[in-house]
């Protein structure tokens, strides 16, 4: 049996496939990229990140943790983290109308050609 949707009309969508998980692990990705922006910042200040490659390599000698996290890897995880947050996006608003996503869409190209252009800097 399909499951059913109701969109914002009082008619009822029929979809051969729930959407549900991936929505609710989008919501699970969002929340833990939130919860490590603070850890991200603990890292960088507490040790900091290097500016030479020879101060990365002595790091990775010293602690091969501590040279992957001043490799940014938090950084790493938080865009994995991202991709189903970008598909669960993608799959609820490629349900709305075409001219309701239109609205989102040119501004962003008036601001492409106007930035092409030079008049934005």
């Amino acid at each position: 049996m399909a499951n059913q949707i109701k969109n914002s009309g009082s008619t009822e969508v029929s979809t051969g496939f729930s959407w549900h998980l991936l929505y609710k692990i989008a919501a699970l990705s969002a929340g833990i990229m939130v919860l490590m922006i603070p850890v991200q910042i603990m890292v960088y200040s507490f040790w900091g990140i290097p500016e030479t490659a020879l101060e990365t390599f002595q790091l990775f000698e010293q602690n091969p943790l501590a040279g992957l996290l001043a490799l940014e890897l938090p950084y790493l995880i938080s865009n994995l983290l991202s991709v189903p947050l970008f598909l669960a996006f993608y799959f609820s608003l490629r349900r709305l109308k075409s001219s309701r996503l239109r609205s989102f869409v040119v501004p962003m190209r008036t601001m492409r050609k106007l930035s092409m252009m030079n008049l934005i800097m």
